[in-house]
């Protein structure tokens, strides 16, 4: 009896945690924008689709800050919204021919930052925190993602918003790190990921 009602208890603890996953905590809006370096337009990166801002519950897109208010979401798997990955000509022996993904190309995605200073909600107006960043996305039935180790995110001291960035251009002065577009390109599997090679995928976006 006691067995079944532990296991009664674990399956529901379970399904509230996938529950909580796929609603999120706090619905956000995400806008992307042309992606930098070094203050400048790169060419490639990270890009919307064209179709405008990613409100949540918007033609099935998630965008939330989690639960426990760590993290950002972004899904568009099974949506009619993506992100356009383009890819640095110089990087072709990652991309091209050990991933053999197209040079430029729009996926849908799940992507999640997660915070090391801690909940989003605690940073202080222009405050900035270093973000690990996962960007997974699909392409002919597989699951590859850019793994971004040291992402940037300033806390806008006049409303509130978020701004995400891998260039320091856009940063105030040092926080202690220095974001940066270098991502690691692997395809994802059960017994793990195979990488494929650093590339350079500068992202710009912003969460309010």
């Amino acid at each position: 009896m006691r067995r079944s009602l532990a296991i009664a208890v674990l399956a529901l603890c379970v399904v509230s945690m996938l529950f909580a996953k796929g609603t999120g905590g706090a619905a956000v809006t995400a806008t992307f924008f042309a992606p930098n370096v070094a203050g400048q337009p790169a060419g490639y990166g990270v890009t919307s689709d064209g179709g405008g801002p990613y409100f949540n519950n918007v033609g099935g897109v998630k965008s939330y800050i989690g639960s426990g208010g760590k993290d950002y979401d972004l899904v568009t798997y099974s949506t009619g919204r993506y992100l356009t990955i383009t890819f640095s000509g110089g990087e072709s022996q990652a991309w091209a021919a050990n991933a053999k993904l197209p040079q430029s190309n729009s996926y849908q995605v799940d992507f999640y930052g997660v915070n090391f200073y801690g909940p989003y909600s605690t940073m202080g107006a222009g405050k900035t925190a270093q973000v690990h960043g996962v960007l997974q996305f699909h392409y002919l039935n597989n699951t590859y993602q850019l793994d971004y180790q040291t992402l940037a995110v300033m806390r806008d001291a006049t409303d509130g918003s978020y701004h995400f960035t891998s260039d320091s251009a856009f940063l105030p002065g040092y926080p202690g790190f220095w974001p940066s577009p270098s991502a690691m390109l692997s395809i994802v599997r059960k017994q793990g990921n195979v990488n494929y090679g650093t590339v350079t995928a500068p992202i710009r976006f912003d969460i309010r």
